[in-house]
C-alpha cells in the first residue's frame, strides 16, 4: 500500500502542474494582449513565447520526474521486498501512465509498463502502450526489445517478433546488448525457419 507520505507528494506534484498549466495559459494570452510576447501565429522571424513554453515543458519533466522516485520506483522496491511480483503490480501503472503523458520521452516508465501489462495478459494494451514509446522514441532499441520479447516470450510467435529484434539490434550501441540481441535475432531466425514456438519449443 502507498504511504501517506507518497501521496502527499504526489499530490503536490499534480497541483503544481495544474497550477502551472493555469499561469501558462493565462500568462501567454495576457503576455500577447500586452504586447510582452509575440503570437505563434505571427510571420515567420517574430520573436514567439517558446522560450516559455521551453520552461513549462522542462516542469513536467521535473513531475514526471517526482512521480517515478516518489511513487513507482519506491512503492516497486516496497512492493518486492514484501514479495510481490514486480511484473504483475497493476497498481503502478495509472502513476505510469500519468508520467508518459507529462514527459513522452521517459524510457523507463514504458519499459516498466511493458512488462507489466503483458504479465497480466493484457497483450494488445502492451503493444499499444510500447508502439506510442516507440513514436516518441523512435531511435531507442529497448522499447523495440520489449515489443519482440511480448511477441517471442508472452505470445509464442517468433516471426511478428522477429522484425522488433532486428530493429533492437541496429539501434544498440552498446556491445555488450548488440551481442545479446544479436543472439536474440539468432535464435528467433531459427525458429521462425523450424516453424516452432520460441518459447515451447514446437
Amino acid at each position: 500500500m502507498i504511504c501517506s507520505g507518497t501521496i502527499k507528494k504526489l499530490s503536490l506534484a499534480l497541483i503544481l502542474l495544474i497550477a502551472s498549466s493555469v499561469f501558462e495559459n493565462s500568462f501567454s494570452r495576457v503576455g500577447v494582449e500586452r504586447g510582452y510576447l509575440a503570437s505563434t501565429e505571427q510571420e515567420a522571424g517574430q520573436p514567439s513565447n517558446r522560450a516559455l513554453a521551453h520552461a513549462f515543458g522542462e516542469f513536467r519533466i521535473v513531475a514526471a520526474n517526482m512521480i517515478w522516485l516518489n511513487v513507482v520506483d519506491r512503492y516497486h522496491h516496497e512492493f518486492m521486498e514484501q514479495g510481490g511480483a514486480w511484473s504483475r503490480n497493476a497498481s503502478l501503472l495509472p502513476f505510469i501512465r500519468m508520467i508518459t503523458w507529462l514527459d513522452p520521452h521517459f524510457i523507463e516508465a514504458y519499459d516498466v509498463a511493458g512488462a507489466i501489462l503483458p504479465s497480466l495478459h493484457q497483450f494488445d494494451e502492451g503493444q499499444r502502450f510500447l508502439d506510442e514509446g516507440i513514436k516518441n522514441n523512435p531511435s531507442n532499441w529497448q522499447l523495440y526489445y520489449d515489443l519482440a520479447m511480448l511477441h517471442a516470450w508472452y505470445q509464442r510467435d517468433a516471426k511478428a517478433a522477429l522484425p522488433y529484434a532486428r530493429k533492437a539490434r541496429e539501434l544498440a550501441t552498446d556491445p555488450f546488448y548488440k551481442r545479446r540481441l544479436s543472439m536474440l535475432v539468432r535464435g528467433l531466425e531459427q525458429d521462425v525457419a523450424k516453424g516452432v514456438s520460441p518459447v515451447s519449443g514446437g
